[in-house]
């Protein structure tokens, strides 16, 4: 039914592609997060959104990135475990990247055949500067290099780091609120834990 509650969930953190060289790091790593993570398989990730309906996506900014949760309210006891795996224990194991890297660098190979897209870049690289950072020109090339060990410092350094900032929105009761907070308080802190602090929008 159309009528079913909703729920998204947001996880950032500080670290986006501007932060990391390549620059083609955290599109590959927000991508690879969905396909394996803990004890499960990537066919068992597909399989339990599927079931459920829902879905994950990546978020990636010049210096943020995360993941990004839509799901019914009545599932999402299913999908927290999975998000916290891909938070705290994604595989990135060869096969999966080097299938992840290939496929991103043929779309960026037929991208830069736009001329839109040509354009928009090379405006950036004026703006930018030589140089800078921000002018960096994203090639198949670059999303080519990207190894697994690329994966895990950029993981280890971003979403495997607190602290993290969760954004919950939609028609959630306290139950649902108090199932995302226990998740996040389940992660575990490089330092000295602290509570999730609730600021309400």
């Amino acid at each position: 039914p159309g009528d079913q509650p909703l729920v998204r969930l947001v996880v950032m953190s500080d670290g986006g592609r501007y932060d990391f060289e390549p620059i083609s790091v955290v599109p590959v790593m927000g991508e690879a997060l969905r396909e394996g993570a803990g004890d499960m398989s990537a066919e068992q990730i597909a399989d339990i959104i599927d079931y459920s309906g829902a879905r994950f996506g990546s978020r990636v900014s010049d210096h943020h990135n995360g993941i990004d949760l839509i799901a019914l309210n009545s599932r999402l006891a299913d999908l927290l475990p999975v998000l916290r795996a891909m938070i705290t224990a994604p595989r990135f194991d060869d096969r999966t990247v080097d299938i992840i890297r290939r496929r991103q660098a043929a779309n960026r190979a037929i991208q830069l055949t736009r001329v839109g897209v040509r354009a928009t870049t090379f405006s950036k690289q004026m703006i930018a500067g030589h140089g800078h950072i921000a002018a960096a020109l994203n090639t198949p090339e670059q999303i080519e290099s990207v190894s697994p060990e690329m994966l895990r410092s950029c993981h280890a350094a971003t979403l495997g780091s607190a602290p993290l900032r969760a954004y919950l929105a939609g028609n959630f009761d306290d139950a649902v609120l108090r199932s995302v907070i226990d998740m996040l308080e389940s992660l575990p802190a490089p330092g000295t834990a602290s509570p999730v602090v609730i600021t309400p929008y």
